[in-house]
């Protein structure tokens, strides 16, 4: 069976998760490997703001700005490193005091693999200020990491995400707005 003889059946379970409905449930067996049957099923859920990182990475931390390839010889704590990749979380202000919170949510993700090429921390020092305060202007310290694999994800506006398993093995996932 081709993608054109699904398409109606996906439209129909879509229409039913814009109604509130969940996806439909089932367990397929497959045939036996080894005498044993093994299980497929879809499974979903409310997708995050931002997708997870691809097969072959992981996400990396929050606050550290990711490169990829090779780090630069001859650093100093006075580098302008230009560019990067970093996790970020969303952050929301309350209140008249705009109050500062995290929701939790990834508005960015910093995802590395492969090869760490070391890492690097700038700033952390006043710039100005030799004869006046006014002038004077702290750069924070920034952590740099260097990967053979940096890929950034963002968020796509995806409602839900369902994970396909086959034979009892993780096989793709998949995000879509209703």
């Amino acid at each position: 069976m081709g993608i054109s003889e699904c398409a109606g059946t996906v439209k129909e379970v879509l229409r039913d998760l814009r109604k509130g409905k969940g996806l439909p449930t089932c367990s397929l067996v497959s045939s036996s490997i080894g005498g044993k049957a093994g299980a497929s099923h879809v499974t979903y859920r409310r997708a995050p703001l931002t997708p997870s990182c691809p097969d072959g990475t992981t996400q990396g931390q929050v606050g550290v700005i990711y490169h990829q390839g090779r780090k630069p010889d001859n650093l100093s704590k006075y580098s302008n490193i230009k560019g990067g990749a970093t996790t970020a979380k969303q952050v929301i202000f309350v209140g008249k005091s705009e109050r500062r919170i995290e929701t939790g949510d990834y508005v960015s993700r910093a995802c590395v693999g492969g090869q760490s090429y070391g890492q690097f921390t700038t700033g952390g020092y006043y710039t100005g200020g030799w004869r006046s305060d006014d002038d004077a202007r702290f750069v924070p310290a920034q952590v740099h990491h260097w990967y053979e694999k940096v890929v950034l994800m963002t968020p796509d506006g995806a409602d839900y995400e369902f994970d396909v398993t086959i034979d009892g093995k993780p096989h793709s996932r998949h995000r879509f707005s209703l």
